[in-house]
């Protein structure tokens, strides 16, 4: 009897310290699943094999990848390589904070800037994404925020190019200016009862007409 429960504890402690590591058999798909289970809003997933990874046939330092497009960010997306984030698993922590770190290092050509590290598990979210944005990827997986853009990179990341345009289409009508600015994440340039934002990353402008504060008329010409 004496035998048989401690071989039961034994392996009930193997059992612990495996999932206490993060190796409690997490997937680029289950990670997904249980952010959107929790309440954050993807839209669109993808997890790559070795035949539709943009990096190429392995072998890579991540396990798995997979790609994914949060609503709040892409509205429209490219379905092989959605840009809102990723999610990839390593065979420990330590592998996965390596990554991290290797990324850090040529960070200014990195598009994904906000690294959340939970045991074996990294998710990279867009630099464009605010900080309470991320705030519901890190406490959804219970993990720890491990890196965040610069802030001039988070501001151009945000307001310009691609994003410029999500966030132009979320402009309305009796919407306050003010309310405008914030999501458009910089100020128009104004002059009488027009503001104007110019998108330095490509041709996309948005002209408003405001009185009392509030947007009257909305007409935009965006570059998609």
């Amino acid at each position: 009897m004496k035998k048989l429960l401690s071989g039961a504890i034994a392996v009930c402690l193997i059992c612990a310290a495996l999932v206490g590591c993060g190796k409690g058999g997490e997937t680029a798909a289950s990670v997904i699943a249980d952010l959107k289970e929790k309440g954050v809003p993807i839209s669109y997933s993808i997890v790559y094999d070795d035949a539709t990874d943009s990096n190429g046939e392995g072998p890579h330092d991540y396990k798995e990848k997979g790609n994914f497009a949060d609503s709040r960010l892409e509205t429209a997306y490219d379905e092989s390589e959605p840009e809102s984030g990723s999610v990839e698993i390593y065979k420990s922590e330590a592998a996965a904070k390596a990554r991290a770190d290797k990324l850090n290092s040529f960070s200014v050509l990195d598009l994904l800037q906000y690294q959340i590290v939970k045991g074996n598990v990294l998710i990279r979210l867009n630099s464009a994404f605010t900080e309470e944005q991320v705030a519901d990827y890190t406490d959804a997986i219970g993990g720890t925020l491990y890196h965040s853009p610069s802030a001039s990179v988070h501001q151009s990341q945000y307001a310009y190019g691609k994003f410029f345009v999500e966030h132009a289409k979320q402009l309305k009508e009796g919407m306050t200016l003010a309310e405008a600015t914030a999501i458009m994440g910089f100020a128009p340039r104004t002059s009488a009862n027009t503001s104007i934002w110019f998108d330095e990353g490509s041709n996309s402008t948005v002209m408003v007409i405001v009185e009392s504060g509030v947007i009257k008329t909305i007409n935009a010409i965006l570059e998609e």
